[in-house]
């Protein structure tokens, strides 16, 4: 395509540059969406909550070796050298995952990603933003906190019945594979 006819946008600035507009503004229409008032809250009598979570379960190596969990361009170790010294750190693993559920706090490293735009569907018009989808990279011990998290959430939901029966918009099943099978 000639440059003439990209978009003014794309010719003032720099495609990574024009992303990041488009992807901001995304985000700060859903913000205001989110925050902006809704049909007045349907007021329930109050309930005597039946469960509380109060604690996350210690992390097992067992547990860290069912899941599998891609590498980024964030990870400080490279997937070659974490794959020929894992049986080495393995064992260290689960403690630093431990100290991050008992504390309840995680570095600032894990909040760091990687935002790549796919786009949506093959053929759509790469000159037009909206027609990508912005995948994050989170380096692989945040995606592994990330998962234990998730299952442990899910599975305290699951036994204390706290899902509605019509829930559709997550999906209860979340796939483990091997952690470090390659």
């Amino acid at each position: 395509m000639p440059p003439t006819q990209l978009p003014l946008l794309m010719l003032l600035q720099t495609p990574a540059t024009s992303f990041l507009n488009c992807f901001c503004s995304k985000i700060s229409g859903i913000r205001q969406i989110i925050i902006a008032p809704m049909d007045p809250p349907c007021v329930y009598p109050p309930s005597r909550p039946t469960s509380s979570f109060t604690l996350f379960n210690p992390v097992s190596l067992s547990s860290l070796l069912q899941m599998n969990a891609s590498f980024c361009p964030l990870d400080i170790l490279s997937p070659h050298f974490l794959k020929q010294v894992f049986t080495t750190i393995c064992p260290f693993i689960p403690n630093i995952l431990n100290s991050y559920l008992s504390s309840g706090t995680v570095p600032r490293y894990f909040k760091d990603a990687l935002v790549h735009p796919f786009l949506k569907k093959p053929g759509l018009n790469s000159t037009d933003f909206n027609h990508f989808r912005h995948i994050s990279k989170l380096p692989i011990l945040a995606k592994v906190l990330e998962k234990i998290v998730a299952n442990q959430l899910l599975a305290f939901m699951n036994q204390n019945s706290l899902f509605e029966s019509f829930q559709s918009a997550l999906d209860l099943t979340i796939a483990q594979k091997p952690f470090c099978s390659k």
